[in-house]
């Protein structure tokens, strides 16, 4: 372990023009004592060139080849020093107070394993009210269990050596390794959410979540299997055998599949527009998930904008 109390994780891929306001609300934390380890996942735009132009000593630079979130998480992971590991994603920011709060926490709790804080979405012309996460491990294991959005895989801290005891993150190139994650350290230690709101979580056009809707399902669902299997004493099975499962299922579940993740990626890209500078756009999408999924859509609309306010 080194001097430093925490190790801040990122990975940045095609980060730009983002990146340089994410790093600032690191390097500006009320606690000064951690490192910053960032992992460049083979960028092609300005991301490598901003990062070698940055001389906080904090900051440590960790290249590879374009290998997908995980795989740099991963390798970021084994650059780590510290006690604890916080993640932070190349485009969100983190307030000021949320290392120091988030540790002290840890420190006072010697059950809890994984804390995360609530959050917030932004973007360019609005910021949302809180989007009341889970706050108790109990809440927060059964929203995993039903394959829900229990936490916000950016926003946490957690005991560095348990994250690799657990096993870190799989190898598989899906965008949902933070609830395959979430799920094994729930089954080693505690996990909660506090609060206020400390992690702002953008969201514009870009945004990777509403591409890969169905992958994020399957990954989530494939996650939750493994769950089941490993408290049920039964072997893993592969993704390639999970995926194949799925695929020659009959014709309504699959149909009912595709409607979940298109309803989702709907509700996804209308939350970007709205807090863009597409607010009619924004609220027809969201209008369209909501007539496809309306439990989800609205309890969700309900939590992102109670409390929000125009940015200024």
């Amino acid at each position: 372990m080194s001097d430093a109390r925490v190790s801040v994780l990122m990975a940045a891929y095609n980060a730009m023009p983002y990146l340089p306001a994410a790093v600032d609300s690191v390097l500006g934390q009320t606690l000064a004592d951690f490192e910053f380890v960032i992992v460049d996942d083979g960028s092609t735009d300005g991301t490598p060139e901003y990062l070698a132009s940055l001389e906080d000593p904090r900051v440590r630079v960790v290249t590879q080849e374009n290998g997908g979130l995980a795989a740099a998480l991963n390798t970021g992971l084994a650059h780590c020093r510290a006690k604890y590991v916080a993640r932070m994603d190349a485009d969100d920011l983190s307030l000021p107070e949320r290392l120091e709060r988030q540790a002290a926490y840890l420190d006072l709790h010697a059950e809890v394993g994984c804390v995360g804080c609530q959050t917030s979405h932004f973007g360019a012309t609005r910021v949302g009210g809180s989007l009341k996460m889970p706050a108790t491990h109990t809440e927060i294991r059964r929203a995993l269990e039903e394959g829900r959005h229990a936490i916000v895989h950016a926003s946490v801290m957690a005991r560095t050596e348990l994250v690799r005891r657990v096993g870190a993150y799989w190898p598989y190139r899906l965008v949902s390794e933070d609830h395959d994650l979430f799920l094994r350290l729930s089954e080693a230690s505690q996990i909660s959410t506090i609060g206020p709101v400390m992690y702002h979580v953008r969201v514009h056009s870009g945004s990777l979540n509403g591409r890969y809707m169905k992958s994020i399902r399957r990954g989530i669902d494939y996650a939750r299997e493994l769950a089941t299997r490993r408290g049920a004493g039964r072997p893993p099975i592969s993704y390639e055998e999970f995926a194949e499962s799925r695929d020659s299922a009959p014709l309504h579940r699959r149909a009912l599949e595709w409607l979940d993740a298109y309803a989702r990626s709907s509700y996804l890209a209308g939350v970007g527009d709205l807090y863009g500078d597409r607010a009619l756009r924004g609220k027809l999408k969201l209008a369209l998930a909501a007539s496809l999924a309306p439990k989800l859509t609205v309890q969700r609309v309900q939590r992102m904008l109670t409390g929000g306010r125009a940015r200024g």
